[in-house]
């Protein structure tokens, strides 16, 4: 006799979770609890007896379509008792092998990340005042003025803002970017930025190659991507699409956070990105390297906290509006009409950036395929980020870590699912059991279709994810 899941006119019209249980032509439907919880479907005694097989379906709740993938239809002629008994024991290997693999994954990502607390170090392991760009074999000393005016050769214009003329120039046929004073009117913020850059250079900070305080010069590693902003436009490119995922951007978003807790517990203390008023200009602070990582660049207004002796930052002297600026970075008496005075401004501290940081992962995360489930993971961290009293909101490194955590979790339950669906295809290969997965696209759930012999389908919803 042959057995196996058919789709009948009720379930194409039924949209509740239910459990089809089928015994050769004999069909009988039960309903479930719309939680997608403990599914128990049980045959009555008389089937029980005979040992007859049983498909249960479960359906999450919410799914108003097949999804487009097609499910895979099976039929199977009865087994023997002998084999049958031997489901219990495969299904328990398969757990056991999930869980140790789910382990070793969990301590390896976590041996990767020990490098947390070892955010100070010099590009390329150079000596201090050395650098050392792609290709180069020896790291060098900073180039000085002499070296710049003869040996470095400006190409064109790359960038042009209130500071800081950028060029984009060669040196030794490297490529590098320079940067000049734009107006003397902001020669302050121009050399806080190079002192910025001096005592900051590290893995998080653009590499500095060397500066000329006569010509007001700076010069730094070139970054052929150019800025965060380009993100979308450079994943665009044919031969970047395949690195359009989930993952890569999760990296960046943490990268993004790495370089502000770094900028929060520096060697020159903590430091606000202040030039960070609206999502375009945070953005473009940030230069995406070649191997997909992120290093901040415009170190121009990074102002210095220190709560202990109450030393508060205000970011500029004019007033700030909207809802990417933390609501302490808002004027407090604008309802009751009273002007705006740079005086009566309270000044306030690091959690500012704290506050953009979702915004920030967001735009980063887009619309890849996984970054709704990534959001979802992280949506605790960034309500915790969103908080209206600074106090309340994480450290950057609170941060860092859930970020952490969300990649970890995410990388095991992907890898734990595909290798248990591996584990199970090869043992339906020897005749013992098989499962059958269907996704639904449209809301994130799926179909689990259990081929047991009288066993009661127990919580699918736990394997109910996505496959590639």
């Amino acid at each position: 006799m042959e057995e196996g899941y058919h789709q009948t006119d009720h379930q194409e019209s039924h949209h509740t979770n239910s459990c089809l249980i089928t015994d050769g032509g004999h069909e009988e439907y039960e309903e479930l609890t719309n939680d997608c919880g403990a599914l128990k479907a049980e045959l009555p005694p008389d089937k029980q007896r005979r040992k007859t097989k049983r498909w249960c379906i479960l359906h999450c709740k919410g799914a108003d379509s097949w999804g487009q993938k097609e499910t895979e239809q099976s039929s199977m002629g009865h087994h023997s008792s002998s084999i049958n008994s031997l489901v219990f024991p495969v299904v328990m290997g398969c757990l056991a092998a999930l869980m140790l693999s789910s382990a070793f994954i969990y301590l390896y990502l976590d041996a990767v990340y020990q490098s947390e607390e070892q955010l100070v170090k010099t590009h390329s392991d150079c000596l201090p005042q050395h650098f050392k760009l792609p290709v180069m074999k020896n790291c060098s000393p900073w180039l000085q003025c002499s070296q710049i005016e003869a040996e470095v050769r400006k190409i064109k214009l790359i960038g042009l803002g209130a500071v800081k003329k950028v060029y984009l120039a060669e040196w030794r046929g490297h490529k590098v970017a320079l940067s000049e004073l734009a107006s003397v009117e902001y020669r302050e913020d121009f050399l806080h930025g190079l002192s910025m850059l001096l005592d900051l250079q590290g893995p998080q900070v653009v590499q500095l190659v060397g500066f000329c305080l006569e010509d007001d010069i700076i010069v730094t590693q070139h970054h052929p991507h150019g800025s965060l902003l380009n993100l979308e436009d450079v994943l665009a490119q044919q031969k970047y699409q395949h690195l359009n995922t989930w993952h890569l951007r999760l990296r960046l978003a943490t990268d993004y956070v790495s370089i502000l807790h770094y900028l929060h517990n520096s060697p020159a203390g903590r430091r606000v990105m202040c030039d960070s008023n609206s999502l375009e200009k945070t953005l473009s602070q940030f230069l995406l390297t070649n191997d997909f990582h992120l290093v901040v660049n415009d170190l121009d207004a990074l102002p210095k906290v220190d709560a202990s002796k109450g030393a508060l930052v205000k970011c500029g002297s004019r007033e700030l509006t909207g809802d990417f600026v933390a609501p302490e970075q808002l004027w407090p008496f604008r309802d009751s009409g009273q002007p705006f005075s740079d005086d009566l401004m309270p000044p306030y501290d690091e959690k500012t950036d704290i506050w953009k940081i979702p915004d920030l992962t967001q735009f980063i995360m887009g619309r890849t395929p996984g970054g709704d489930l990534v959001h979802f993971h992280l949506f605790q961290i960034h309500k915790e980020c969103k908080d209206v009293d600074p106090k309340l909101r994480p450290s950057a490194l609170d941060v860092l870590k859930a970020y952490k955590l969300v990649y970890s979790a995410i990388v095991r339950e992907t890898s734990g699912h595909r290798d248990m669906l591996a584990s199970i295809n090869n043992r339906h290969k020897e005749g013992d059991y098989q499962i059958v997965f269907k996704y639904v696209s449209e809301v994130n759930t799926c179909f689990m279709f259990w081929d047991v012999a009288d066993w009661q389908c127990g919580q699918a919803k736990s394997l109910c994810k996505p496959v590639e």
